[in-house]
């Protein structure tokens, strides 16, 4: 039998992810701006005090919980809104329409400075990509007026994959709270690879 060489560490190290430094903006900036909104809300803190009171230590440890599973909404809204971009530009398909705004239950957790900044970090992000050159010169020529309003594009649905996925977590909260469940467990999706 031939001796196969392990490679493992060595393909770890080789393996490089899509750029997302938006989601470090996400985890520094909006969890200051959810603990404000909900030490406000009458709605948890009568939840608090009705049933969670004896799940969490303290009110404080309640609304961390709540604001935690905004944040890791936020990103995985983002990186779903990511991977379905990705996915359509590697099929030649429309990037412009993958995520349409909710309705939102709560629409002013990011204002429009946050948004803004949001959009700059994810431009600077995506904006040397090379690969996005050539996805911009083979598919999307006709569509954009240039590679910045494509890259642009590109970041407006990351932005609303953000929005819908704080939406769809804070849903899932509310349901829980209203049926007297444990709040919803949140889990970051994996971070995307690479892969060409």
């Amino acid at each position: 039998m031939h001796d196969v060489l392990d490679t493992e560490a060595e393909d770890l190290r080789s393996e490089t992810y899509w750029p997302d430094s938006y989601k470090r903006f996400i985890r520094e900036v909006l969890p200051a701006r959810f603990q404000t909104d909900f030490e406000n809300s009458r709605f948890f803190n009568s939840a608090f005090g009705n049933t969670f009171d004896k799940v969490f230590g303290s009110r404080e440890d309640f609304f961390a919980g709540i604001v935690h599973r905004l944040v890791i909404g936020a990103e995985n809204g983002a990186e779903k809104a990511t991977g379905e971009i990705y996915s359509a530009m590697r099929r030649g398909t429309s990037i412009a329409v993958l995520n349409e705004p909710y309705c939102y239950i709560w629409e002013t957790f990011l204002n429009q400075e946050d948004k803004r900044k949001f959009r700059e970090i994810a431009y600077l992000d995506l904006h040397g990509e090379h690969i996005l050159e050539h996805f911009y010169e083979d598919h999307y020529r006709d569509v954009f007026s240039s590679h910045q309003a494509f890259i642009t594009a590109i970041v407006n649905q990351i932005l609303i994959g953000a929005e819908n996925g704080v939406d769809d977590m804070l849903v899932r909260i509310i349901q829980a709270i209203a049926m007297s469940l444990p709040l919803p467990r949140a889990r970051r999706f994996s971070r995307i690879l690479k892969t060409w």
